[in-house]
């Protein structure tokens, strides 16, 4: 096996385990997702920020590059499936948040 398959199966296979990361973040979450989207509907809110921390690999993900990139795409097909499209895609935004230094988070912006 060559240096660059090496590189690239490496590569894809860390991908993929961010993605999922991503999918089972939002799935061990869904049930304080729903609620929280509840709770701010009650108060009449339009916009609103949750925040979690970072599960895969935070100290790679925070620079923002393919990791981030696959985690974030797997949360984002994750809150559309848990929402049964019910929730459109510019309703949501999900973002690093590297605010506090010591934790690697990630906000979902619901914007309605």
């Amino acid at each position: 096996m060559s240096l660059r398959s090496t590189y690239v199966s490496t590569l894809s296979s860390a991908l993929i385990a961010s993605r999922y990361a991503g999918v089972a973040l939002i799935t061990a979450q869904s049930v304080n997702i729903a609620s929280a989207l509840t709770a701010n509907a009650n108060k009449g809110l339009t916009s609103f920020t949750i925040t979690y921390p970072v599960t895969f690999q935070p100290a790679d993900v925070k620079f923002g590059g393919k990791l981030w990139f696959a985690y974030k795409s797997g949360m984002e097909l994750k809150l559309m499936e848990v929402t049964n499209g019910d929730l459109m895609d510019n309703e949501f935004t999900v973002q690093l948040n590297l605010s506090d230094q010591s934790t690697v988070q990630v906000d979902i912006v619901f914007s309605f």
